[in-house]
């Protein structure tokens, strides 16, 4: 499945931006993230995921797929940064996937 981009509108957006996250660092979050969990949602596929974004920050985002015309589109439904716990929590197990790739 090839990603096209972020799909942003009045929906989403300001569900996101309330929590101090920027679009830009959710974009890269995306991006760049090395795994997600399926949410627990029994009427939409959603996703979560964290990674740092480009600012060094830790983001947490829960997104969707979007089909469209033109191709799929990653649409977030809620981000923020991270809590100093759940940052912990990510890097040990950010460490320990690392460790089980190369062992």
């Amino acid at each position: 499945m090839k990603i096209r981009g972020v799909e942003w509108d009045q929906g989403n957006w300001p569900k996101c931006g309330k929590h101090g996250a920027t679009k830009d660092e959710i974009a890269y979050v995306l991006e760049h993230t090395p795994f997600r969990v399926q949410g627990p949602y029994a009427d939409e596929e959603r996703y979560n995921t964290a990674h740092p974004a480009m600012t060094g920050r830790h983001i947490f985002v829960a997104y969707t797929y979007r089909e469209r015309a033109d191709g799929v589109y990653l649409r977030p439904i809620g981000a923020r940064p991270m809590h100093e716990k759940e940052v912990k929590k990510y890097e040990h197990i950010r460490q320990a996937m690392a460790k089980a790739q190369n062992p």
